[in-house]
């Protein structure tokens, strides 16, 4: 699978890399791998970079379903690192979607992995 995943517990942090186009089949498979890790916890936030993924091969229905079922509760952050164009209008998608599906974590989009880790970091010293 083109995506992986670690957990820093000491960081309550979920670090997800992807580096090529990841299928919305593999997107499902690794969420319910994440879920059913035993070190996740729902209110450790989310770092998900997809800086080397080319582009976005999820459809808008595939974008809906994914941010419909996304293990993370309140007071998480989920901070997405989008390098190319068209990937950054489906996580604008993803972003507005957790929005209206009542997401309670906060879910901003960045163009460098610096500020997405400075951003999390916020949440972390606010502890």
């Amino acid at each position: 699978m083109p995506a992986d995943y670690e957990i820093d517990v000491e960081h309550r942090l979920v670090r997800v890399r992807c580096w090529s186009e990841v299928t919305f089949a593999e997107l499902v498979a690794g969420r319910l791998r994440l879920k059913n890790d035993p070190a996740f916890k729902p209110d450790f936030s989310l770092l998900f970079d997809c800086l080397d993924v080319p582009r976005s091969v999820l459809t808008p229905a595939q974008v809906r379903e994914i941010a419909s079922h996304l293990p993370f509760k309140g007071g998480s952050r989920v901070a997405i690192v989008i390098a190319h164009t068209a990937s950054f209008s489906m996580a604008r998608m993803f972003q507005i979607l957790r929005d209206i599906n009542g997401g309670h974590e906060e879910v901003h989009i960045f163009r460098k992995k610096d500020e997405a880790e400075a951003w999390l970091r916020l949440r972390e010293s606010s502890k």
